[in-house]
């Protein structure tokens, strides 16, 4: 198990020591990162839905963590997932320098069993905005991007993660401002529910 930083743990931290200052949530806005789940191979359980670096092994509670948007795209990706109209928008990529996808954790050596994300209940988006979570090509071999997640949507549109591996997604946003999802994480043979958290990009 790593260590996972949160707001709340370090003020108790700072309050026992006697440290002054104040804990800030934490923005992210660089960096190849999982939203995701560890799996316990030994006890067969999992953890709570979590924000970790793939690259650092770095880890936040996902509700203090913020993804910072600020690129922007008008491809033949977001053509085909938002239309014309709704062009340029805000990306955040499934490649390069700032990715955000999904992930199940083993900790030790199992394969875990697959995991459903989906956005549940009522988005919070700015007025009349939409995001959607989608890749570039499909590993069947279509050239049309599939949506995964979908703000207009919601938990019509699911993401399937393969057992014990992680998918990145490009997001796509069509304006400034800030948008939470409802992520719920299922266990994708009994539709059982293991966390439900805020998923909070903040766009400009």
């Amino acid at each position: 198990m790593k260590l996972r930083l949160s707001v709340a743990a370090v003020l108790a931290a700072t309050t026992f020591l006697g440290v002054v200052g104040s804990a800030q949530a934490q923005t992210i806005s660089t960096g190849h990162w999982d939203v995701g789940l560890e799996y316990d191979c030994a006890t067969a359980t999992f953890s709570e839905l979590h924000a970790h670096n793939h690259d650092t092994g770095v880890e936040y509670e996902l509700a203090d963590a913020t993804f910072a948007v600020s690129g922007t795209s008008n491809s033949i990706w977001e053509q085909q997932v938002f239309g014309g109209s709704a062009l340029p928008v805000k990306v955040i990529g499934d490649g390069g320098t700032f990715r955000v996808g999904f992930a199940v954790e083993p900790i030790g050596t199992c394969s875990p069993p697959s995991v459903t994300f989906r956005s549940v209940g009522t988005p919070t988006v700015p007025s009349g905005l939409r995001a959607a979570a989608y890749r570039r090509a499909e590993t069947d071999g279509s050239a049309s991007p599939r949506t995964r997640i979908d703000t207009v949507t919601g938990s019509n549109r699911n993401l399937g993660i393969a057992v014990s591996d992680h998918e990145d997604l490009r997001w796509g946003f069509t304006g400034t401002g800030t948008y939470t999802l409802n992520l719920r994480a299922v266990r994708t043979s009994n539709n059982t529910v293991l966390d439900t958290q805020p998923l909070t990009f903040g766009v400009s």
